[in-house]
């Protein structure tokens, strides 16, 4: 919004993503360089460039509804935040005033929990064998989570998973840690024309 010197931005990171950096953002006649970093219990925001005062990043980063944030910092000071809740994640509100120098914004939290699939493309021509996620849902108290899945009868898949410590059992699924600390979900399809599973997470309880 080059009008409200304005630069809004959402981002939803897949669990296997430690950072993800944008240059050259330009508003108006001036540019940042944003770069988002994340690992368990903390997003980094790190903000580069020459934007003027009065400009600011309405910074929004989505969390699982079973995380709470603990804390949010500028530089080492406290931000003030908002937290809306939505059926199948949270978002969390910033207002990042810029002032032409280098800013760090670091939130804190505990309790979040992400899984991400990485599909591949089917050669050309073939029908595609990856896991569809065809519904989701938490309970009221936001400690299971339940997802249905569709794909290719027979299939196995693994999906990666950030904020493992959270689950308490698994039910339709098996949850595997590797030596390296990197933990997966593996799930296997029936052997049917129309392959449908569900997978149910319990987790532990959220701290208040």
């Amino acid at each position: 919004d080059a009008l409200n010197r304005r630069i809004s931005l959402a981002p939803q990171l897949p669990a296997n993503w430690h950072d993800v950096a944008l240059r050259n953002v330009w508003l108006g006649e001036d540019s940042v360089d944003l770069r988002i970093e994340q690992r368990p219990g903390l997003m980094r925001l790190r903000v580069a460039g020459n934007a003027a005062n009065g400009t600011a990043i309405e910074y929004s980063p989505a969390f699982s509804p079973h995380a709470r944030i603990l804390r949010v910092t500028l530089n080492g000071r406290a931000l003030p935040f908002t937290v809306s809740p939505g059926s199948y994640d949270q978002l969390l509100h910033l207002h990042v005033p810029l002032d032409g120098h280098d800013q760090i914004v670091e939130v804190h939290s505990e309790g979040d929990l992400r899984i991400t699939y990485d599909s591949v493309l089917p050669p050309l021509g073939d029908a595609s064998r990856g896991l569809r996620l065809t519904h989701e849902s938490w309970s009221p108290d936001r400690e299971t989570w339940t997802m249905q899945f569709e794909g290719a009868a027979g299939g196995v898949y693994e999906l990666a998973v950030s904020g493992a410590q959270e689950i308490r059992s698994v039910e339709g699924g098996e949850l595997l840690h590797a030596q390296d600390g990197a933990a997966r979900l593996r799930v296997r399809l029936p052997d049917q024309t129309s392959a449908h599973t569900t997978l149910i997470l319990h987790l532990t309880g959220r701290k208040r």
